[in-house]
């Protein structure tokens, strides 16, 4: 397999190939990586061609040299064809993959080609909750956990525990699939819903506040790092309540305690050369951080665009490069904001969104996107992030931006118009 050719003028050409199901208006791809010695390629959810385009969509796709798009992209074995059919024919250098659902397919496609980057060992280590927490034993304090693949592991493992425990596939992500049971009730409906021979664990539950901590990471070194704390939690949107999230002070000893264990985290997984990540601790009522689990990737949710607009780093953006083999730039990077930055989620509710305002003038509020489509039926959210609003908001300290979230919820209440088909 040839990894890189060259032009006429003699000089490494970067043949590089983008393999998403987000939208380019969002991640815009080309604009991070086109230059004069790379050539682009693409494969792309259909869904994703029109989503939030501020510009022609037929002008976006004109920057890759050949495109292709597809149907239930995450799950449609014809996107790994099609990328094994571009690497052969024009020598792609590089790939390109910020999709957690997508993470290992990339890595499967480097190893075949020996193209740099993270490869599937260690995509696998980040996805897989059984794997990742069997690098981490005796690393990190993390919850009791036990794995099956069976409805008779999963009844005994949750006798072994007792209520309340908590199911999480293996595999998942957004807290999809993630349920606490807490009653023989609880248990016959996980067990009713599961898929026969589908990988998952059954986890001690932790009473505490969960955190997040997200960053970039090169080269064996934290380059960035920051830490949040979740408001709500990310299971709200089972009873339909919003998730916000707040920064935690950079004076605080959490912050500190937060990066140390993030580190050890990092160092301990068979991590790639560069990466974002996104972990996630609980705080027990007596102070002690416990490890969840950790993605190689951003985080979700509104934590993207907290983090550009307080700390002026597009993690998004150093992710793709990286990738690329292009050097981040952390020159003009706010490494400790002087203000409490955090964001909120509005999630959708079961029936027809029949409006919603289009701008938002709350004092506080720093950036709001409209995510809801009018005439849209909904159903209740099965993520943490589904949402139909999102603020970015700035305050003086984390008791005034939770004072902020009750404000944002009134006005949501008072705005917002469903038709409840009851």
């Amino acid at each position: 397999m040839i990894t890189n050719t060259e032009n006429l003028e003699g000089f490494c050409m970067k043949k590089i190939l983008v393999i998403t199901p987000f939208c380019l208006g969002r991640v815009p791809f080309y604009e991070w990586l086109e230059g004069s010695d790379t050539e682009l390629y693409l494969l792309i959810g259909e869904e994703s061609i029109h989503q939030n385009m501020n510009v022609s969509p037929r002008f976006i796709l004109s920057k890759f040299k050949e495109y292709h798009y597809f149907t239930n992209f995450r799950k449609n074995s014809l996107v790994v064809q099609k990328a094994v059919e571009i690497i052969k024919e024009h020598g792609i250098t590089h790939l390109i993959g910020i999709d957690e659902h997508g993470l290992e397919r990339v890595g499967k496609l480097r190893d075949m080609f020996d193209i740099p980057g993270q490869r599937f060992s260690s995509a696998h280590a980040y996805r897989n909750k059984k794997v990742m927490k069997t690098y981490l034993k005796d690393k990190v304090d993390m919850a009791a956990w036990e794995a099956g693949n069976s409805v008779v592991d999963l009844i005994e493992h949750v006798n072994n525990f007792g209520f309340p425990c908590v199911y999480k596939d293996v595999d998942g992500a957004g807290s999809i699939g993630t349920k606490v049971i807490s009653s023989e009730e609880k248990l016959a409906g996980v067990v009713a819903d599961y898929e026969q021979g589908k990988e998952f664990l059954v986890e001690e539950f932790i009473d505490g506040n969960m955190y997040h901590v997200d960053g970039f990471y090169q080269d064996g070194e934290i380059k960035f790092i920051w830490a949040s704390y979740y408001y709500n939690d990310c299971l709200s949107y089972q009873v339909n309540k919003p998730l916000g999230s707040i920064f935690v002070d950079k004076d605080s000893a959490d912050l500190r305690t937060l990066k140390i264990l993030t580190e050890k985290v990092l160092k301990n997984l068979p991590s790639p050369d560069a990466t974002t990540f996104h972990a996630e601790f609980w705080k027990t009522q007596d102070g002690k951080f416990v490890f969840c689990e950790i993605g190689s990737r951003c985080g979700g949710g509104g934590i993207w665009e907290t983090i550009n607009y307080s700390m002026n780093i597009d993690l998004w953006k150093v992710h793709v490069q990286a990738q690329a083999g292009i050097e981040p730039d952390f020159e003009n990077v706010i490494h400790e904001p002087e203000d409490t930055w955090g964001w909120y989620l509005i999630p959708p509710k079961k029936g027809v969104l029949m409006s919603l305002p289009k701008a938002c003038t709350i004092k506080g509020v720093e950036d709001y996107q409209v995510q809801g489509v009018i005439g849209t039926e909904y159903t209740n959210p099965t993520g943490s992030v589904a949402m139909v609003q999102q603020f970015v908001t700035k305050t003086n300290g984390d008791k005034e931006m939770k004072s902020l979230f009750t404000v944002i919820d009134d006005w949501v209440e008072n705005q917002n118009l469903w038709y409840m088909n009851n």
